[in-house]
């Protein structure tokens, strides 16, 4: 069995930004928990605790899931719910923000990423990812909207990677693009469909899944702690990554938090 300790092992930078995360998880657990909205663990999160009962041990974040649905309440409790040292971050509770999904963020800590500035109005610290699952009735009608809602929904943010003729173009297709995916959500609602994918937005993902793989939920091991992960958990995985058990070669290992800045 390979040693993974270069990577986190206790006393390095990785291992501190993990336990930090971990505590966020903790805390939106509870809140979840609290008032009955159900979540479970998501992509790399979900595989770390299947195939290293924790974080991969090369991994720098945390991923969630909650149905689309539940958004409407659990924007409503968590901001209010979390301690003082955390923040529920979204495009209502900071107009800096760039992303159609949501995140907790810790106060205690600066986290600098690709394609983002430097001067935060808000807090900006190490966070746990809230991934909304919508209903889909087309996989393939879903794919081909997303990457141009993307591309508008970040634009109109004045996300610094795109550019003014980029910010542009987006204002002028955003009602067309908006009409169309609120007519796509409105029919997936009214039929009803089993079937779900990442939120409109969230970086185009490929991998959809159907609500029998996930619910009911059950609970796994997490970094020594219960959280909740989808029922069928290996049709899930499996749906995502192909053979999730087999440890990717060195150059796949890849860390995305390095610029991190811890207040204490």
């Amino acid at each position: 069995m390979e040693d993974f300790s270069r990577y986190n092992g206790e006393g390095t930078k990785l291992r501190r930004v993990q336990l930090g995360i971990l505590d966020i998880l903790i805390e939106v657990d509870k809140v979840c928990r609290e008032n009955n909205i159900e979540y479970w663990l998501d992509f790399g999160t979900l595989l770390g605790a299947v195939r290293h009962g924790g974080f991969i041990p090369w991994d720098d974040d945390v991923d969630i899931a909650v149905r689309y649905e539940d958004m409407d309440k659990l924007k409503s409790v968590m901001p209010k719910s979390l301690p003082s040292d955390l923040f529920y971050q979204d495009v209502e509770t900071d107009r800096q923000y760039c992303w159609p999904f949501s995140k907790v963020r810790s106060c205690k800590s600066l986290v600098l990423e690709e394609g983002e500035s430097d001067n935060f109005e808000k807090p900006h610290g190490l966070y746990v990812d809230i991934f909304p699952h919508e209903r889909c009735f087309s996989p393939y009608l879903k794919r081909k909207l997303d990457e141009v809602y993307g591309r508008c929904f970040r634009s109109r943010r004045h996300f610094l990677a795109y550019t003014k003729s980029d910010i542009l173009l987006a204002h002028l297709i955003w009602p067309f693009i908006w009409c169309l995916v609120k007519l796509f959500r409105i029919f997936s609602n009214l039929i009803h469909v089993k079937k779900r994918m990442h939120v409109f937005g969230a970086f185009a993902f490929k991998c959809f899944f159907e609500e029998d793989d996930v619910f009911p939920l059950r609970e796994l091991d997490f970094e020594g702690h219960k959280f909740f992960v989808p029922n069928k958990y290996d049709r899930y995985l499996t749906s995502i990554y192909g053979n999730y058990m087999e440890i990717p070669p060195e150059n796949k290992r890849k860390v995305h938090l390095e610029n991190v800045i811890f207040y204490d």
